[in-house]
């Protein structure tokens, strides 16, 4: 029988556990990114360039390509807001980046280990979850580059959390709580919106009276809706629409599918093993996942299971049948370039990762066993691969690399007077190395995208060059050139201007 020392015993290991995988989570992010930072991506330059304009008092505003700070439409404003005020007191933004990462990591560790333990309640299931997430190598690679999927996924595994406990509970704090918190992730990444909808029809599909349900799906609403409302409020106003994106539909094609079976194989199966043996295996666990929120959607429609633990099941399936009908639906119609690689598909990993443990903690005897085996099979492949993220990250990526991080051009930069307008082929990177505003260089035929909201098109890229060049004559400005692969010269169109320095990786020109 047990006793309450061995109960205060279990506690206190579930509680360890949770505290050790949360470290874990956390220390593996600021290991990998310690001698280079973080990954940086053109993405991370807007997160920098936002958060440092907050934190001037100028709003939530990026530097357009003409040099020149416009209302900031694509990106939801969480991310740049958490930073900014660290970023007020003379922090750079990459550094708060790395710390919020690291500590949304550990935290996503936690609460998936929490989640685990609300619905098998086997805290051996709570702690096996939060370990899998915290060496699991997608969530690693995510939260050591410049992104805000980290911080989006802690927030999305409160909010289970938090509707785990109110269908326990019926508290409508716990409701509130998670409708907030689902509310708050539509303004750290607009995926966020299929979890607003995901909740209300989850709430609305648990049984009894379909008043209490109409009464608690309002509940949730009033909980959710306000933050993401507010800000598309915001963006009608100060950009004068709600998107910038053209709707058209396109088929989908062999890349997109394969994108989808390299992001599942990725999460479950060792990256040495055979392509096509983890391809195969990617499908028949696409078509096990597809299998199990059918069942789940039969099951409840059915109304066969009066089990306690019954409201987790169609959550879990709910929630990651919104998520892909939302990449779905969005390359589909509105991006069709996009692939639902590993990163975009990143959210139904942690719905994964439970429902695995949930599943291999429902059996008994040996077949308990077995498949505590395949997750610690499972935890031993992210062990693996975390090391060569670690190391790839460690080594320096994208525009994290040594080329930029040791760059003499943008040290060369940051010696030019402070108010002169610089324009360069390369601008994202000066402006995340310096904060300084940069203009881009039209230099070939993508010269469409550099006109003035609400005029008519450049005719062609001489005559944006002649635009760009009289504003910088105007304020005696400069460009940065970096030599791109195989041409150490200043190009023909730029040859006239006085070379104020040069250096071995590009040249500061004077427009004057």
């Amino acid at each position: 029988m047990e006793t309450p020392q061995d109960t205060d015993r279990q506690t206190w290991a579930f509680r360890a556990a949770l505290a050790g995988a949360g470290l874990v989570g956390a220390l593996l992010v600021l290991i990998a990114s310690a001698p280079q930072g973080l990954w940086v991506s053109p993405d991370s330059m807007v997160y920098a360039d936002v958060a440092r304009h907050i934190a001037a008092g100028a709003g939530i505003q990026a530097t357009n390509i003409h040099g020149q700070p416009e209302f900031v439409l694509t990106w939801p404003p969480l991310y740049p807001l958490l930073m900014s005020p660290f970023v007020a007191l003379g922090a750079e933004p990459g550094d708060v980046g790395r710390w919020l990462n690291a500590l949304a990591n550990g935290l996503l560790a936690v609460l998936t280990g929490l989640c685990a333990r609300r619905i098998t309640g086997l805290r051996a299931a709570g702690g096996a979850a939060a370990w899998l997430s915290a060496l699991a190598s997608s969530f690693l690679l995510n939260a050591a580059t410049f992104w805000s999927e980290a911080v989006f996924l802690a927030i999305v595994a409160g909010a289970l959390l938090c509707l785990l406990r109110w269908s326990a509970q019926r508290r409508w704090q716990w409701l509130v709580a998670g409708g907030a918190l689902i509310g708050l992730a539509c303004l750290q990444r607009y995926a966020g919106y299929a979890f607003v909808a995901a909740g209300a029809v989850w709430v609305l599909q648990l049984r009894g009276a379909w008043r209490e349900r109409l009464k608690n799906a309002g509940i949730f609403m009033a909980a959710a809706a306000p933050l993401p409302v507010l800000w598309r409020i915001c963006v009608l106003v100060f950009a004068g629409q709600v998107d910038a994106r053209a709707v058209g539909f396109a088929w989908p094609d062999s890349e997109h599918f394969v994108a989808v079976g390299y992001a599942v194989a990725a999460w479950l199966f060792p990256v040495g093993w055979p392509t096509l043996v983890r391809a195969g295996l990617a499908v028949l666990t696409v078509g096990a996942i597809v299998g199990g929120i059918g069942f789940t959607a039969w099951h409840r429609l059915r109304r066969m299971h009066d089990h306690r633990l019954e409201p987790a099941a169609p959550l879990l399936a709910i929630f990651a049948l919104a998520y892909a009908g939302l990449v779905a639906t969005t390359i589909l119609f509105f991006d069709h370039p996009l692939h639902a690689n590993e990163r975009i598909l990143s959210p139904l990993l942690p719905l994964l990762l439970i429902a695995l443990v949930w599943l291999a903690f429902a059996q008994t005897g040996r077949r308990r066993v077995a498949a505590c085996m395949l997750l610690a099979m499972i935890g031993l492949g992210y062990a693996v691969r975390d090391i060569d993220v670690i190391s790839q990250v460690r080594q320096g990526q994208a525009w994290s690399e040594p080329r930029w991080t040791d760059s003499p051009l943008i040290a060369g930069v940051e010696q030019l007077p402070a108010d002169a307008p610089i324009a360069s082929n390369w601008r994202e990177v000066i402006m995340y190395y310096t904060g300084r505003p940069v203009a881009d260089v039209p230099m070939g035929s993508g010269s469409e995208i550099l006109r003035p909201p609400g005029t008519v098109p450049f005719p062609d890229p001489p005559a944006a060059r002649a635009l760009l060049l009289n504003r910088l004559k105007q304020g005696r400005g400069y460009i940065a050139w970096f030599w791109t692969e195989g041409h150490t010269e200043v190009p023909p169109e730029l040859a006239g201007f006085r070379v104020v320095a040069r250096y071995s990786d590009g040249v500061i020109l004077a427009v004057d």
